[in-house]
């Protein structure tokens, strides 16, 4: 049975609770500048305002599911809209084991020795349409939503909430111009044959 707007008013306040609760922990902790970020929120510590605007939220939550689903999390170039790049970092903020937000610990390039610094972007480009574009954890919510699963038993398997599952569906539907899960199935199969390298999670 699908959740309710009542439930899921209660699942969306737990987590803006605990993101506004790790934040003020942090910004105790943090020497750099740091951000949380949710799906629908997300905090700016004082040394990040200026390097992070609230137009990068959306790409800081895509760029942080996919980090911190990565089997391999590691650095990552990344530039926001200031135009600034920076290597950012990730941990995983997890509640009663259901990840609800990440922890990114962000330091600026111009801030690093020359030799570190990159001529431009991200070290990983990707297209912004197509099944290419898709990032890891996008590929694996789709092998699992193409296996006939709910958002909530992908949010289970892959332990991520279910708001979270909602969000990356949303990306893929937008990246592949689809607007159904059949459309999805009949493309995760498709490449799955033409890809020997995807897997799902």
């Amino acid at each position: 049975m699908p959740p309710t707007i009542q439930q899921r008013l209660i699942d969306e306040s737990t987590a803006d609770r605990v993101l506004r609760e790790r934040f003020f922990h942090a910004r105790r902790q943090a020497k750099g500048p740091f951000v949380i970020v949710g799906e629908r929120v997300m905090h700016i510590s004082t040394a990040a305002v200026g390097l992070v605007h609230s137009t990068d939220h959306a790409l800081l939550w895509e760029w942080a599911c996919d980090a911190a689903t990565s089997a391999e999390p590691g650095e990552s170039w990344l530039r926001l809209t200031s135009g600034r790049p920076v290597a950012a970092h990730v941990r995983p903020i997890v509640d009663a084991g259901v990840l609800v937000g990440m922890l990114v610990l962000l330091d600026p390039v111009d801030q690093r020795p020359a030799t570190n610094t990159p001529s431009a972007g991200p070290t990983t480009f990707r297209p912004s349409y197509g099944w290419a574009s898709l990032t890891a954890s996008e590929r694996s919510v789709a092998a699992i939503i193409a296996e006939g699963a709910t958002n909530r038993d992908a949010a289970a398997r892959l332990f991520l909430s279910r708001h979270t599952i909602d969000f990356h569906l949303r990306q893929i539907f937008r990246k592949l111009d689809i607007s159904s899960r059949v459309a999805l199935t009949r493309l995760v199969i498709q490449h799955y044959g033409a890809d020997p390298d995807f897997e799902a999670a």
